[in-house]
């Protein structure tokens, strides 16, 4: 049972929005770039996840650039690992 983490982006505030200005803005500029730091994290370790488990099964022969950003990873990972994890799975 995996358990699943939503992460939500937090939407930029601005000091004109704050009656008071000062210090409810610093914490919110403080929560988001927080926020962006958790994302960036989680994003990371799902990458490693995936790059583990894909040296576990022996996927040498689709190369894959880790180094890329995962957007750009994950269609080449549905178009051509999928497929071969059904046959896989199915055998």
């Amino acid at each position: 049972d995996t358990e699943q983490e939503e992460i939500e982006e937090i939407s930029p505030v601005y000091e004109d929005s704050f009656l008071e200005g000062g210090r409810e803005y610093k914490d919110s500029k403080l929560q988001e770039k927080t926020q962006k730091q958790l994302v960036k994290k989680k994003r990371k370790e799902i990458r490693n996840e995936v790059k583990i488990l894909l040296q576990s099964a022996k996927f040498d022969k689709f190369p894959i650039n880790y180094t890329k950003k995962f957007s750009k990873i994950v269609p080449q990972l549905e178009r051509e690992l999928i497929p071969h994890i059904r046959i896989i799975l199915e055998q």
